[in-house]
């Protein structure tokens, strides 16, 4: 499909480079993201009721009102990574933390936008009930910077879905419940001699199902026999206070098990990291934002290949140029 795929010059199918983040979002086999200490995955925090009902949606909580956030830039916490100290945590290693810790509120904002397109909103809706005079998102092939234990080097990005304005998405457990958690795994300067910061990102999600909607068009897939995942993302400071998630590490996979150790074991890294893990209760404690209602009866959606190829020629059209595609 147009979405997923080009023809070379030979007239061969290939894969497009953003394609298998895509396929794993639509398809609930995202497995990538090792890098560091960390080994987990997302707590099961209830924001939304289990029904009986195998085909019914589960009851939905008041989204309420985004809470006023402290400045990132104001008078007490400098915005220049300049005046910034990137202290080691780990041995040896290239993530570190940033002191003042002040400076995480804004890179909390972001990670909380990362949470709630996971959870039924377009990027664009999320976006605004956070504050955002758009979507924290400008992806990227490749970024010039670190792993954990190496660099400094090329890294590739794959890029998440494209931001279609009626593309909803949520990553959920069994229960309907919100699967997805984002921790902090550490930040370090722009190798590049430029001014500017990176902080990794790890996104966790916990086995169930994924659902995509677009207008009338609804797939899911239903996966709670699989073990969850890890992915890492890097978000970029652009001044202001403001990250921009510039993309997802490439070629890096972790399968997690275990949610109470998993969560634990967020809790002691974040705080290593002077940060707190952002979860949904975390959101909702934060923003006083839940979960969107999920489409009814998505127990019952499977992944039809004719509604998977209409959604992805649909999505095709909102491609960002700077991932420098064409959509013929």
């Amino acid at each position: 499909m147009q979405f997923f795929f080009y023809r070379d010059l030979n007239g061969r199918l290939r894969l497009r480079r953003y394609a298998g983040a895509a396929l794993g979002i639509l398809a609930l086999l995202a497995g990538m993201g090792l890098l560091g200490q960390a080994q987990n995955i997302p707590s099961e925090t209830p924001t939304a009721a289990a029904q009986d009902d195998p085909g019914a949606a589960p009851k939905a909580l008041p989204t309420g009102t985004p809470r006023p956030q402290p400045s990132p830039t104001s008078a007490v916490c400098p915005g220049d990574p300049e005046a910034w100290a990137f202290v080691e945590v780990f041995p040896d290693d290239h993530y570190r933390r940033i002191e003042p810790a002040c400076v995480y509120a804004g890179l909390a904002r972001t990670a909380a936008w990362m949470l709630l397109e996971r959870m039924g909103y377009s990027k664009t809706a999320a976006a605004e009930l956070l504050g955002f005079a758009a979507a924290p998102w400008e992806p990227v092939r490749t970024v010039f910077g670190f792993t954990n234990l190496k660099g400094p080097q090329d890294l590739a990005l794959l890029s998440e879905w494209p931001a279609h304005p009626d593309f909803q998405f949520w990553q959920v457990d069994s229960e309907g419940r919100p699967a997805v958690a984002a921790s902090l795994r550490g930040c370090y300067r722009k190798p590049d001699g430029g001014a500017g910061a990176i902080c990794v990102l790890a996104l966790d999600r916990s086995p169930g199902s994924a659902v995509s909607v677009l207008g009338e068009l609804r797939i899911a897939h239903h996966a709670n026999h699989l073990a969850g995942s890890r992915t890492f993302h890097l978000v970029e400071y652009a001044g202001g206070g403001i990250w921009i998630l510039i993309g997802q590490l490439e070629g890096l996979s972790l399968e997690l098990t275990g949610v109470d150790q998993m969560a634990a074991e967020r809790e002691r890294v974040s705080d290593r990291l002077s940060a707190e893990p952002w979860d949904p209760g975390w959101l909702y404690a934060a923003y006083g934002l839940t979960m969107n209602p999920l489409p009814t009866g998505w127990r019952l959606l499977g992944m039809d290949e004719a509604t998977v190829q209409a959604i992805g020629l649909e999505l095709n059209r909102f491609i960002p140029a700077a991932l420098g595609e064409t959509n013929e």
